[in-house]
């Protein structure tokens, strides 16, 4: 690949952003979607996906697969240099393994706040790292307002018998990843790059499916490379194409008026006011099983 796309393509895959070009890194800080391009739970599933359904095909035991996966996910996390993102996606990914090996479902935010627990063990240091705090928030954005978001754009009740119908379940899940990602960080993406990007929740529409299969497509390159080489020269300049609309879309979002706004950097009491006023929204499921608890207990349940 030629420069700018070698450089993009090395950030997406293993993380490596050292020749991705400042312009471009900051095109995704405006729009919002600098946290896409950083190497994440995205890879994490789309690699222990391709290798699920190749050891399904083998027919192997579906646990013996799970481990087989989640050791090669631990490799992969050396390889891609044990980013705060990845390490997070591949424990989270280990403990929902570790459960289905025991029989027992994993609670996304126990497994969250697990993660966390192991990498702050690790190194407390990260807790001040920007790329931790993004990542964290972001996903325990996702788990937690979720629900609410899908519940005021009545997911639920959207009927899936027809193309048009998933069509538009797909559309409104995206808006609601995108603005649930979007409530968690963006006074962590306001203290550190002093930009709130209003455009983000459209540009998040368009970037992160983008990425997606950008990066299925550089696995593919990949794969492709190792035995068939004219193969892999098309899909390397079909991926340089797909690049380059990425690169303008992003610029032209980045261009619209009003699409960011510089602002001085929140405050700490701010920061706290608003998380705690957020975090609220989980305190009513809450109370409603504490004040259940007696029920259950009274018809035998533990």
């Amino acid at each position: 690949f030629k420069p700018p796309y070698s450089g993009f393509i090395k950030a997406v895959i293993i993380g490596d952003r050292t020749d991705l070009r400042y312009s471009l890194n900051a095109d995704f800080i405006k729009t919002g979607t600098v946290h896409a391009i950083a190497i994440s739970g995205l890879n994490v599933g789309l690699i222990a996906a391709m290798f699920l359904y190749v050891l399904t095909r083998l027919r192997l035991p579906k646990k013996l697969n799970l481990v087989i996966v989640a050791l090669v996910m631990i490799l992969y996390t050396f390889i891609a240099g044990s980013s705060p993102p990845i390490v997070r996606a591949v424990i989270i990914f280990i403990v929902f393994v570790a459960g289905y090996l025991i029989n027992r479902e994993s609670e996304m935010l126990n497994s969250l706040a697990f993660a966390a627990f192991i990498m702050l063990l690790a190194n407390p240091r990260e807790l001040f790292d920007p790329s931790f705090q993004l990542s964290f928030a972001s996903i325990a954005g996702m788990i937690i307002f979720m629900p609410k978001i899908n519940e005021l754009l009545g997911i639920k009740i959207i009927k899936k018998d027809s193309l048009w119908w998933k069509a538009k379940l797909y559309m409104l899940s995206a808006v609601s990843v995108s603005i649930a990602a979007w409530l968690a960080t963006w006074p962590i993406v306001a203290l550190y790059f002093n930009i709130v990007s209003p455009v983000a929740l459209l540009a998040n529409l368009v970037v992160v499916p983008a990425l997606f299969l950008l990066t299925a497509g550089s696995f593919l390159f990949l794969l492709a490379a190792l035995c068939a080489g004219f193969i892999a020269e098309i899909l390397a300049h079909g991926i340089s194409l797909f690049c380059g609309a990425i690169f303008s879309a992003n610029h032209f979002l980045a261009a619209l008026p009003l699409a960011y706004v510089r602002i001085a950097a929140p405050s700490g009491a701010f920061m706290a006011v608003y998380y705690v006023f957020i975090s609220l929204i989980i305190v009513p499921p809450v109370i409603e099983f504490i004040l259940r608890i007696p029920t259950m207990q009274q018809r035998g349940h533990p």
